[in-house]
């Protein structure tokens, strides 16, 4: 096997301190704009879908940057450093004592786009980079490590969920002023997570002596871009011809031979497949990041007593992640044996599939909760904070289906020269994102229980497109 390399644990540590820092800003971010920004809870949810449109819009831009310009250790690195200028500005914009709410939010907004540049940007290099560490045939290392590499994921993302709330609303860091901006302490439930932000550049940095960097190999970007043109411009001057296409012929085929002799263009016929594919999957999968938003306000609506402990509503996100942790060692020890056990073929099409199945029926758990909460006239609701967990369990058993055989799936199956981009499926969230923007914007749907059953219906017809794409 090898020796194992021991640089890709600042990896997994930066991993770690970023998704503390991007999840600990997050969880606080709709009850920030709602109670010290004073937005509505609608347009309080399109900030949020807005800036996680735009964080998920970003790894196109970082991938490219990467596998055809940079590379990935200096993207990394330089947006690394963008990311921490977004947490300070956040954090600023969080100080009460700073006149007028439209400079708070001027602030804010800038520091939102400096975050989403930083935390897209870097999004699909961090695991490309650390796969790259590994030789060819450390196949079983690899796939440890993407394990591992997603433990970090959620583990950061669990603490940073449960202890955020709490410097939000249990610190009394403004003592004798009153006032609704100095009611919650908004500035070290940002400043916290921009803290741990540079301890990740910290790590990384830090191994920067250890690290085996892949060179580039040519700009794929261009490449990309001249291959579909010509590709598209031939299959244009053909049309009408007599004759059918074989079934394993792909538009792309029409490329030059001089634009396609590189060998790449059935990478590329593959990778356009895989977005048409991906799409259909995260697209709307990700319509569960409402979780971070319309799910947290619904928890605004119930009673968070849980015998002497009170839960936050923006404390009830926690579940996801200390579920995802749970869960994967169980689904690797005692699902998937037994499945293979009695020949069941679980591919990864039909963990996707059955994922999104399951993301969609959390919406409906959502509607039935949220149907009961508007029967009672009761604010807060005397319906237990506890009611949510159905929602939170079904929709994190589907992402453990798909999350780490997606991550994993993205950088084996992509050649050398496209590491980074072969995570462009990583844009599709920024889709579902703006179905939520757009809603909760125009008000189309009056009431939250026929919002989350509009959300349910959408992912189960997406799941029957992707399923005959797939």
């Amino acid at each position: 096997k090898g020796k194992y390399p021991k640089q890709v644990f600042f990896i997994i540590g930066n991993e770690f301190c970023e998704r503390f820092s991007f999840y600990g800003m997050r969880t606080v971010l709709i009850l920030y704009a709602r109670n010290f920004l004073s937005f509505d809870d609608d347009t309080s949810t399109s900030i949020f879908h807005a800036f996680t449109m735009l964080a998920y819009f970003f790894p196109l831009v970082g991938g490219i940057l990467a596998d055809s310009y940079w590379g990935k250790y200096k993207t990394i690195a330089y947006l690394s450093i963008v990311y921490v200028i977004g947490h300070v500005m956040k954090t600023i914009a969080a100080i009460p004592f700073i006149p007028g709410n439209t400079t708070h939010i001027v602030l804010s907004m800038i520091g939102l786009l400096l975050i989403a540049m930083g935390t897209g940007g870097i999004k699909p290099c961090v695991s490309s980079f650390g796969g790259d560490q590994f030789k060819l045939h450390q196949t079983v290392y690899l796939s440890q490590f993407f394990s591992m590499f997603y433990f970090a994921i959620n583990s950061g993302a669990l603490i940073s969920k449960f202890i955020t709330p709490m410097f939000r609303a249990d610190l009394d860091c403004y003592p004798g002023h009153v006032g609704p901006k100095y009611d919650e302490c908004y500035a070290v439930a940002f400043g916290v997570p921009g803290f741990l932000m540079l301890l990740a550049v910290g790590f990384f940095f830090a191994g920067t002596k250890y690290y085996n960097r892949v060179p580039l190999q040519s700009n794929v970007f261009w490449k990309l871009c001249k291959c579909v043109y010509s590709a598209l411009r031939n299959k244009w001057k053909r049309r009408g011809q007599k004759g059918e296409e074989h079934w394993w012929e792909h538009w792309v085929d029409y490329a030059d031979a001089l634009v396609s002799r590189s060998g790449s263009i059935r990478w590329i016929a593959w990778m356009l497949w895989g977005v048409r594919v991906v799409f259909k999957w995260e697209f709307n999968w990700k319509k569960s990041e409402a979780q971070g938003s319309r799910w947290t306000l619904q928890a605004l609506q119930l009673d968070g007593t849980w015998g002497s402990f009170y839960m936050k509503p923006d404390q009830m996100d926690v579940v996801n992640p200390l579920l995802i942790i749970s869960l994967i060692p169980l689904f690797e020890v005692t699902l998937y044996p037994l499945l293979r056990h009695y020949k069941i073929n679980f591919s990864p099409i039909r963990k996707m599939t059955v994922g999104l199945l399951l993301a969609g029926l959390s919406f409906v758990f959502a509607a039935a909760l949220q149907f009961a909460i508007d029967v009672s006239d009761m604010n807060p609701n005397n319906i237990n904070i506890a009611w949510m967990l159905p929602q939170y369990f079904v929709i994190t058993v589907g992402e453990v289906f798909l999350s780490i055989t997606g991550l994993e799936f993205s950088y084996t199956q992509a050649p050398p020269s496209m590491k980074s981009v072969m995570t462009r499926w990583l844009l599709t969230v920024s889709m579902g994102s703006v179905i939520v923007l757009v809603i909760a914007k125009s008000k189309m749907i009056a009431r939250q229980a026929h919002e989350f059953l509009f959300f349910a219906a959408l992912i189960g017809v997406a799941t029957i497109i992707f399923a005959l794409l797939a």
